[in-house]
């Protein structure tokens, strides 16, 4: 049960970092694999970050693995939770925000935006580093497996 603790505190730790986002005036939307505004270019999602304090990410709802997200990886993944929050898609339509989703939009907000880490393997260690110095406790080991673990097998971050 390890694992889960580190988790829940990861994924709180996160709400937080979310709510300081919102409350300086982020916003966040989504985006799939047909409506990319950023062009597949995670630099641009950057620079929307701190140019307009906004950002979409891509939504877990359409890209999960391989075969999509079943009933059984919910039940025994905590970062696939439903946070109740509901961001807006590109095209206006509302879904629901994954843990997932919200821990990518605080990594890439606090992690690459902070020190304008890239999203090759040295800019996910720096984005590590930085976002690590955020997190206390057993959530910074759930931060090192999630980062760590997408920058190997390539998953998509933005």
């Amino acid at each position: 049960m390890l694992f889960r603790s580190a988790y829940r505190d990861l994924i709180q730790q996160t709400k937080d970092q979310y709510q300081a986002l919102v409350d300086a005036g982020y916003t966040f939307t989504f985006f799939d694999s047909e409506t990319d505004p950023y062009d597949g270019n995670p630099f641009n999602a950057m620079r929307d970050l701190r140019n307009n304090k906004r950002m979409a990410v891509y939504g877990t709802y359409d890209g999960y693995g391989t075969e999509g997200i079943t009933g059984a990886e919910i039940e025994n993944n905590p970062l696939l939770e439903d946070t109740g929050l509901r961001w807006k898609d590109q095209n206006g339509v509302k879904h629901m925000v994954t843990a997932n989703d919200l821990f990518r939009a605080v990594h890439d907000a606090f992690g690459h935006g902070l020190e304008g880490a890239g999203f090759r393997s040295r800019g996910e260690e720096n984005a590590w580093q930085a976002h690590a110095r955020l997190f206390t406790g057993p959530a910074i080991g759930a931060l090192t497996s999630e980062t760590r673990g997408q920058n190997k097998i390539g998953r998509a971050h933005v």
